[in-house]
């Protein structure tokens, strides 16, 4: 249903590659292409994948969705290595974050993936874009914030903005962020299933990402006529890392 990044094994590497020129281009193009947002996540179960594909349904209509999950196949000698996967999200309007939480973290290969992308951090490519994260754990309170933390601080790093959830735990008819996570979704099995409450969580995460976008995307700067907000905040960056490029450092 939604396109996949393909294994670094599979020949279509190319079929990804997407800058951040072309993400602006996207943007200009307002109302004739929806942006885009990647959901990179890793599952061995398959039970964040569920919640992987319930994101996407949510943005489904309001955004293109890419999935791009992580594999065994993408570490070699400890380092991620698709580096397809990395370009279609420094093509991204919006990145979802997912994995399991194991041991009060994430899994080491999500963990992996997010060491591999040092080299985005250091030119600051997803400055700007949003974010958000979700995760499953064994137990109602099995240190999923943890999980979430590490997501948060992950876009932080980056210089993304991070999207929680805006559904007050307990509050909602339809019992909806049943756990009461404002940072993120956090769920875990009940008789060895998800909860439907859950998944219609995932989906309003997915949805609440798309709207930000569409927000993001129409809402124009003072002086800087027809020009997306996103865009502007990626120019002033792109000159303050041009700047800080000629400054000497000081040694610590």
């Amino acid at each position: 249903m939604y396109p996949s990044v393909p294994t670094r094994n599979d020949g279509m590497a190319d079929l990804y590659k997407t800058s951040t020129a072309s993400k602006m281009a996207r943007s200009h193009q307002a109302g004739t292409t929806m942006p885009l947002l990647a959901i990179a996540y890793f599952s061995i179960s398959g039970t964040t994948e569920k919640l992987a594909h319930a994101v996407a349904r949510g943005a489904d209509g309001r955004a293109q969705v890419t999935l791009c999950r992580i594999t065994g196949g993408d570490i070699v000698s400890g380092r991620f290595q698709s580096e397809s996967l990395l370009e279609t999200i420094d093509g991204a309007d919006a990145v979802a974050f997912g994995s399991p939480t194991y041991m009060g973290g994430p899994a080491a290969q999500f963990k992996a993936f997010a060491d591999a992308s040092s080299d985005r951090w250091s030119q600051q490519r997803w400055a700007n874009t949003i974010a958000a994260g979700f995760t499953t754990g064994a137990c109602a309170s099995g240190d999923q914030l943890h999980t979430l933390s590490y997501f948060s601080i992950l876009a932080a790093q980056h210089g993304m903005l991070w999207c929680g959830l805006d559904i007050p735990g307990g509050e909602d008819p339809s019992g909806r962020n049943r756990l009461g996570s404002q940072l993120g979704l956090a769920t875990h099995l009940i008789d060895g299933s998800l909860p439907e409450s859950d998944l219609g969580t995932a989906a309003y995460l997915g949805l609440r990402l798309a709207k930000w976008q569409a927000a993001t995307a129409n809402r124009t700067v003072v002086g800087a006529a027809h020009r997306p907000l996103h865009d502007s905040l990626r120019l002033l960056r792109s000159r303050r890392c041009s700047s800080a490029s000629s400054l000497v450092m000081p040694r610590r």
